[in-house]
């Protein structure tokens, strides 16, 4: 298995990985995010994440927040960490690519760096099964 590590510092962020990851199942391990405690209520609750970017466009489906990754988060918590085992059929993943990340409400966006109601970061960790770009 291969670990794939991402860190969010912006609210639409241009990740850049070393090369495309072919397509192949890719599993949510953990979503670490470091955020301003004294915001209160700000954040509505959590985050929203947008991963269509790495998914297919259809691989979280909800009745709200138009198929974001939903977050949540408490409000008095520096940092709250999720474990999760959410295994996605991922297209192929470009080296290249952009991730958003909004409020609990999935339309305004989330604000990131020092202050109230600021998110320090968001790390996000995959598990997948190969870098071979060469064989099925």
């Amino acid at each position: 298995m291969v670990l794939l590590h991402l860190r969010l510092t912006e609210q639409e962020q241009q990740l850049d990985i070393p090369h495309d990851i072919k397509a192949q199942h890719v599993v949510l391990r953990k979503v670490v995010v470091q955020k301003d405690t004294a915001s209160g209520n700000l954040l509505g609750g959590g985050i929203c994440l947008d991963l269509n970017a790495m998914t297919n466009s259809f691989e979280i489906m909800t009745s709200e927040h138009n198929g974001y990754l939903t977050i949540p988060l408490l409000d008095g918590s520096a940092m709250t960490n999720h474990e999760f085992h959410i295994k996605f059929s991922a297209e192929q993943i470009k080296s290249q690519f952009r991730m958003k990340t909004f409020k609990y409400d999935g339309v305004t966006k989330a604000v990131y760096g020092s202050g109230n109601g600021h998110i320090d970061s968001i790390d996000l960790f995959f598990e997948y099964e190969t870098n071979d770009h060469h064989h099925g």
